[in-house]
């Protein structure tokens, strides 16, 4: 086969554990793709970025595993850094890179998204072509991070001295962001090929560089949502059960939750489940502060990190998924909530309409609108039959996409296009 004696590097910030196990809560999307790997080539190696001292060079399933220092910032690096806008040095990342390219010889580096450090270190350093595969786009994220009426201001009167000093906390990660936004569309047009998965993210990829070339490449999804795809039920219960996946991230939307679940609270029982964040956490916080609602008086638990099977388990028991980002472009949760038959409502941001045709195979609502998400909960609780429609057509959507066959047909194509061009 013309692929199988070809020469791929598979670079990411951070690398799943094992092709076996996909590493962390099965890997995500990223392990799962990288089981494909042995079907795609003979000839391929990983890389990333690992707490270590000194470059390691490893056999795992069959392919050279090359380890990299992660950079540290020592305390000087993170003055330069935070008061002075210096960039940490990756320099000895550049010679490491440098290294495994000379050992490895690839004839594509296959490198997973451009938020992350590791990716302005391969596309400076690279000798052969680059594909990117997009995960998230900071660009948009910096400019949708806070919700309407917040700002930096809302979250900088709730940190300590001390924070204001090492300028960490969610004001600081955005400053952070905010620089890194402003060199993703340089990073954009260094690479010559880009996969991704919607309209979206095609969209600020052509606007940054015109003469890029993009592929449509689905996801995979973690096995366990396979093993039970479409398994679903619909059933009427005594108080609505919600779920969703958020993270300690200002622009997760973990406000909205609290908004629309008091104002469900007077005029119905919900049980609104987050995965993801514990009670404790210092968002929830912040948030049940700002807004003058408590998320133990209004129906919400947290359930803190989650693996794939509880997670599996939890929507299975719910009645609707509720994702309420102000900025997404697919996101997995949306993705294993369909894949099951759970019905989804999501709010209508970058790339989720990709992923949901509204009224079709589930509800989308304008960002930051907690009557417009209560208002469509109301209905899903109250219609029984919309929720089976929505959720099995969901699940019908889901299969498509995310089969297996299907994507590694995708890869295989994209790859062919990209090495006869």
């Amino acid at each position: 086969m013309f692929l199988m004696d070809r020469r791929i590097l598979f670079v990411a910030d951070t690398m799943p554990g094992s092709l076996e196990d996909g590493g962390y809560n099965g890997g995500g999307w990223i392990g799962a793709l990288l089981r494909l790997a042995p079907r795609l080539t003979g000839c391929f190696a990983l890389a990333g970025l690992y707490d270590i001292d000194g470059v390691r060079k490893e056999t795992k399933g069959g392919a050279a595993l090359y380890k990299l220092p992660r950079p540290r910032e020592s305390a000087l690096d993170k003055i330069r850094k935070y008061y002075l806008g210096k960039e940490t040095d990756t320099g000895s990342l550049a010679k490491d890179l440098r290294w495994v390219m000379e050992d490895f010889k690839p004839e594509l580096v296959y490198l997973f998204g451009l938020e992350n450090r590791v990716s302005d270190v391969v596309l400076n350093v690279s000798g052969a072509p680059v594909a990117v595969h997009l995960q998230g786009l900071l660009g948009p994220i910096s400019k949708a991070y806070f919700p309407t009426g917040m700002s930096e201001k809302t979250f900088l009167k709730h940190f300590s001295v001390r924070e204001h000093v090492l300028r960490n906390g969610y004001v600081y990660g955005y400053r952070e962001m905010c620089r890194r936004a402003a060199r993703e569309g340089d990073l954009i047009r260094k690479a010559d090929y880009f996969m991704g998965r919607t309209e979206f993210d095609r969209s600020v990829v052509l606007a940054a560089h015109p003469r890029a070339r993009y592929f449509k490449v689905n996801e995979l999804l973690r096995d366990v949502f396979y093993a039970h795809a479409g398994a679903a039920q619909y059933r009427d219960h005594s108080r609505l059960k919600i779920v969703s996946t958020l993270s300690d991230t200002v622009y997760k939307g973990l406000d909205l939750v609290l908004k629309t679940a008091a104002l469900l609270h007077s005029r119905m029982e919900i049980e609104w489940q987050i995965i993801g964040l514990d009670a404790d956490a210092r968002l929830a916080g912040i948030f049940e502060r700002e807004l003058g609602v408590r998320a133990e008086h209004s129906g919400v638990r947290f359930l803190g990190v989650c693996d794939a099977e509880k997670v599996c388990r939890t929507l299975l028991d719910a009645d609707v998924y509720v994702h309420p980002s102000y900025i997404d472009n697919s996101p997995n949760s949306v993705c294993e909530a369909q894949m099951l038959g759970v019905p989804v409502i999501a709010t209508g941001v970058g790339g989720v309409g990709s992923l949901i045709e509204d009224g079709v195979n589930g509800l989308l609502v304008p960002p930051g609108d907690a009557q417009a998400l209560a208002d469509a909960l109301l209905s899903l609780s109250e219609d029984l039959t919309l929720r089976e429609r929505l959720g099995r057509s969901g699940a019908t959507a889901s299969a498509a996409r995310h089969d297996p066959e299907a994507v590694l047909s995708s890869l295989q194509n994209v790859l062919q296009c990209i090495f006869s061009s």
